[in-house]
């Protein structure tokens, strides 16, 4: 009887250790599929065609890095957003997708770190610099002295005919070299059908891909304006005569116009798109030629108080008791005003006109002072 409860007792015992270990392993698995799809990993079925290529074009990668990671232990880079070249890449945002599948294989891989994209495109976006496509050497030391990594990995997305081709390079920053560039290529059923599911396709609309295209002209005729606009004489606004004056030092190309063509004032800076002539630049920058040509008011104005200064240092002589001549006085002082300036009335009152050469101030075409004065100079626009 004792025998019985016993093995009775046993039984018991085993059932329960077997049923914890059971929910111990349930609970790990579904745990451990929790954090997979919190962390929102863009990993593909190893089996894939898709990740057999990227894996493939990983390791080219580390092997061209080999030397430098012997030197540094581990190496940092930057993975630029892969461009899309072709209307299909565009619409399915392919160069976004492969940038992020690289991403991680190269993280996987162990031997890079890669800096993050969110933190990638902040620092871009601050030092405007082209978040997008094949980037030359000479920019890709630039960008990596400002992003401190020691490579950076950029490139291109297309579809032609029923393959995915991506071409990538890896560029030194340091020496601004090549270390290595390769094109893979995949059938693009095989691509769109290993997409994992935290990885779907954000369409980009042709009228998306015109406003992003329209935004990056903007920002560098606005660039080109603010480095090329020198005030001096004519004190005028300089914009880029043509688009490709931007290429290379504002842009790395003239994007794309689509189905249209991008319509360029090179008067007033402004840039449309004949397919899309509702849209406009998202960020509207303040016109400076109406601030120019009030600063063109105040160099008159300037010129004049100067006439006004030095007449009263040439009466400071008691031997001069007549009207002095402009060009003594300027002579005198050594100073050589950039507008027309006159001296005309008598000793009692004394007029002094200063004409705008520009004609471009919006007060007047002339400022005039009295000596004496009671209430200061103004402007005048005779007939």
């Amino acid at each position: 009887m004792r025998q019985t409860n016993f093995c009775k007792k046993a039984v018991r015992y085993l059932s329960i250790v077997f049923l914890s270990i059971f929910l111990l392993c349930t609970c790990g698995k579904e745990e451990e599929q929790s954090r997979t799809e919190a962390r929102g990993e863009n990993t593909i079925n190893d089996k894939s065609a898709v990740a057999k290529k990227i894996q493939a074009l990983t390791v080219t990668i580390e092997e061209s890095v080999k030397p430098l990671i012997a030197e540094k232990g581990r190496i940092k880079v930057a993975v630029i957003e892969l461009e899309n070249l072709s209307n299909r890449a565009r619409e399915e945002n392919l160069g976004r997708i492969v940038s992020e599948l690289l991403t991680t294989s190269l993280i996987q891989a162990d031997v890079f770190s890669v800096i993050e994209r969110e933190q990638l495109e902040k620092v871009m976006k601050e030092h405007k610099l082209n978040m997008t496509g094949i980037i030359d050497v000479d920019s890709a030391k630039q960008m990596g002295m400002i992003l401190a990594v020691d490579a950076i990995l950029c490139g291109s997305v297309s579809e032609i005919k029923d393959f995915i081709d991506i071409n990538v390079r890896l560029i030194d920053v340091e020496n601004a070299s090549i270390m290595t560039a390769a094109v893979i290529e995949i059938r693009t059923s095989d691509f769109l059908r290993d997409l994992p599911p935290d990885v779907r396709r954000k369409k980009i609309t042709a009228k998306q891909e015109i406003q992003k295209n329209l935004d990056l002209l903007n920002e560098a005729i606005h660039s080109y304006s603010l480095v090329n606009t020198h005030a001096g004489k004519h004190m005028n606004v300089v914009f880029p005569k043509t688009l490709k004056a931007l290429v290379p030092d504002y842009i790395a190309k003239v994007p794309d116009p689509g189905k249209g063509k991008w319509i360029y004032d090179s008067k007033t800076g402004e840039i449309r798109n004949s397919a899309f002539p509702d849209l406009s630049p998202t960020v509207a920058h303040v016109k400076m030629q109406p601030q120019m040509d009030r600063s063109k008011c105040s160099s008159v104005e300037a010129e004049a108080m100067w006439a006004v200064a030095a007449i009263s240092d040439y009466f400071a002589n008691p031997m001069h008791n007549s009207l002095p001549n402009v060009i003594d006085l300027m002579e005198a002082d050594n100073f050589y005003p950039e507008n027309k300036i006159e001296i005309t009335g008598d000793l009692s009152k004394i007029k002094i006109t200063a004409f705008d050469r520009s004609g471009k101030c919006p007060l007047g075409k002339q400022f005039v002072y009295y000596i004496p004065s009671a209430s200061g100079g103004k402007w005048e626009t005779p007939e």
